[in-house]
């Protein structure tokens, strides 16, 4: 249905004398017209349709939890809610999307890469294998001057990072 099929419908719906239709629109759409434009002179607390936020913008902010940089994406579930735990693929899955895309891990996350360089070249599809089995589980890549792990880093990171969704 296009746009103006759809205004109209709303003015047909607005229709109270069945005998003059079309006085009748015009009246609806008339009032209709006035209502928008004194619309702008109300103050902003005042509640009318052009001052409504749209059915997507009623989004509230929870800050009940510290959350990770990578996990404030606005948003709401659609239907019931149910409990249920990340295992296998779906926790791995998880988990590769932590460590891709946060700034926590970014800086070592290049190191990392970068000696694979060394060994790799950058086009070697080896690389994404290793990355995916080693950098998730790198207890034995040290960090100087402090000795720290990476097992100590993505301890601190995943924090947050449920299995229990």
């Amino acid at each position: 249905m296009y746009p103006f099929e759809r205004f109209l419908r709303d003015l047909k719906k607005k229709v109270k004398n069945k005998a003059h239709v079309e006085a009748s629109i015009c009246e609806a759409y008339i009032v209709q017209e006035i209502g928008w434009f004194t619309s702008h002179y109300f103050e902003s607390h005042v509640t009318c349709k052009r001052h409504r936020p749209s059915r997507n913008d009623e989004l509230t902010q929870n800050n009940d939890r510290v959350a990770r940089d990578i996990f404030n994406h606005p948003g709401r579930t659609s239907g019931v809610s149910t409990k249920r735990y990340a295992l296998g693929q779906e926790r791995h899955v998880m988990e590769t999307y932590v460590l891709c895309n946060s700034e926590v891990v970014a800086p070592y996350y290049r190191s990392f890469l970068n000696e694979l360089y060394e060994t790799y070249s950058p086009d070697d599809p080896i690389i994404d294998q290793i990355v995916a089995t080693d950098f998730k589980h790198g207890s034995n890549v040290v960090w100087n001057p402090n000795c720290i792990t990476l097992r100590m880093i993505f301890s601190k990171v995943f924090i947050g990072v449920l299995t229990n969704l």
